[in-house]
C-alpha cells in the first residue's frame, strides 16, 4: 500500500523561513546592556543580517546552465543580491519584517544611500 496522503513523502523538506519580525510585538531582541533594542538599532541590525545573508547566497556557486537566457538571468538576479538595500519596503516584500515600524512625529526611517545604514529624517 502507497498510504494516505498525510503519510507520503514528497522528499527531503526545506527548512522554514523564520517568521517576520513584528515591532508591535513586545518581545524584543536585547543590546549588549540588557536593554531593549530601539526599533533604530533593531533596524539597522536586520538590515545588516539581511545583506550579508543576501550577498553571501549562492556566492561563488558553480551551475550548468541549460540555456544562455538562464545563465543571463542568474548573473543579473546574483548582481542584484550584491547591491546594497535602497528601501525598507524591500525588506517587508522579502518577508524579513510585518510592516516599517512607526517612527517618532515628523520623521521617517530611511536607508542613508552613502553608509547603508538605518536612519531617522524629517518628513
Amino acid at each position: 500500500e502507497i498510504g494516505t496522503p498525510a503519510q507520503q513523502s514528497s522528499g527531503p523538506e526545506t527548512p522554514a523561513q523564520p517568521p517576520a519580525i513584528d515591532f508591535a510585538s513586545e518581545s524584543r531582541p536585547t543590546n549588549e546592556r540588557g536593554e531593549a533594542m530601539s526599533d533604530l538599532d533593531l533596524l539597522n541590525q536586520i538590515l545588516s543580517d539581511y545583506q550579508e545573508a543576501r550577498a553571501t547566497t549562492s556566492s561563488g556557486e558553480i551551475r550548468a546552465y541549460k540555456t544562455e537566457a538562464e545563465e543571463v538571468a542568474a548573473m543579473e538576479a546574483q548582481q542584484k543580491a550584491a547591491e546594497p538595500v535602497k528601501d525598507l519596503s524591500e525588506l517587508v516584500r522579502a518577508g524579513v519584517i510585518k510592516a516599517v515600524p512607526a517612527a517618532p512625529p515628523g520623521k521617517k526611517f530611511a536607508i542613508d544611500p552613502k553608509t547603508h545604514k538605518v536612519v531617522l529624517v524629517n518628513l
